[in-house]
């Protein structure tokens, strides 16, 4: 791993993961990592741990269901984060069938 690159945590907090989520932020602090939080309008710790903390609103008619938010959400993250350099984008994408093939996953 090249230690002189910035290392930066995006935790993804919802429902099911609550518990694991917080600990995980800690720990990649605690490392000296940046993270950013993306995570629905009843979180209440994010915001002690990062500055860096998107809210979504959970009104999708269901009891605390934010997936679909979430996802757009990091939808518009990934989007922004790969328009900074479309090129090294580009080559990420071009890598990831043959890192998938080895997961075996179908």
């Amino acid at each position: 791993m090249d230690t002189t690159q910035a290392r930066c945590l995006i935790l993804i907090d919802t429902v099911p993961y609550a518990r694991e989520a917080e600990p995980i932020l800690q720990l990649a602090v605690s490392a000296g990592m940046s993270a950013v939080v993306l995570t629905e309008e009843l979180n209440t710790w994010a915001m002690r741990h990062t500055p860096y903390v998107f809210f979504v609103g959970g009104k999708v008619h269901a009891y605390v269901e934010s997936s679909g938010p979430l996802v757009s959400l990091l939808g518009l993250v990934a989007h922004v984060v790969a328009d900074r350099d479309p090129a090294a984008a580009k080559a990420r994408l071009a890598a990831w069938p043959s890192l998938l093939r080895g997961l075996n996953l179908f």
